[in-house]
């Protein structure tokens, strides 16, 4: 496929989730529906903590440092590339098992139209096109993410660690 086709793919469907949740993400934040079954013992929250994560990583680390990259006049479009094909599969494709295929659907298609690319401007245009709807994707998630659930576990203050140690006293070392 040719750059041009993957950038009006990816920003047609970013156009289309702006003002309306991807149905990938009602499915797994909302419904709790993963059909990799990806997670421990039959529960899905941890592939909901992996998937934020990942997500985000993806957005604000992997694809967006690759457009700052960009901007260095050291790397030329052949090593651009190169970092494209290292840092954007391995999350995209984690993303992808997690429920977030269409992620990586289009990290494929990037990747596979990394060849038809002649400048530099070109790139950025790509990438920014994924980085782009990615964000967008990882707004959703975090808006159906359950943080409520953080409220079991509150951190320990020092009053709570001194009442543990004196309730500790009868245990064996």
């Amino acid at each position: 496929m040719e750059w041009k086709d993957v950038v009006q793919k990816i920003e047609n469907e970013t156009t289309a989730i702006q003002y309306t949740p991807p149905t990938e993400v009602l499915k797994i934040f909302h419904y709790g529906i993963i059909d990799s079954e990806a997670g421990s013992y039959g529960q899905y929250f941890t592939t909901m903590v992996f998937a934020e994560g990942d997500c985000r990583a993806l957005a604000f680390y992997n694809a967006n440092n690759l457009l700052i990259v960009a901007e260095e006049t050291r790397f030329d479009l052949e090593h651009l590339k190169t970092l494209a094909r290292l840092y954007l599969p391995l999350g995209s494709e984690f993303l992808g098992y997690c429920g977030l295929k269409k992620i990586w659907e289009y990290t494929q298609d990037v990747l596979g139209s990394l060849d038809t690319l002649k400048t530099i401007d070109e790139y950025k245009e790509l990438i920014n096109a994924l980085n782009t709807y990615v964000a967008v994707v990882h707004g959703w998630i975090h808006h159906y993410f359950p943080w409520n659930i953080g409220e079991l576990f509150p951190q320990k203050k020092k009053s709570d660690i001194k009442r543990m140690f004196e309730l500790s006293d009868g245990l064996k070392d």
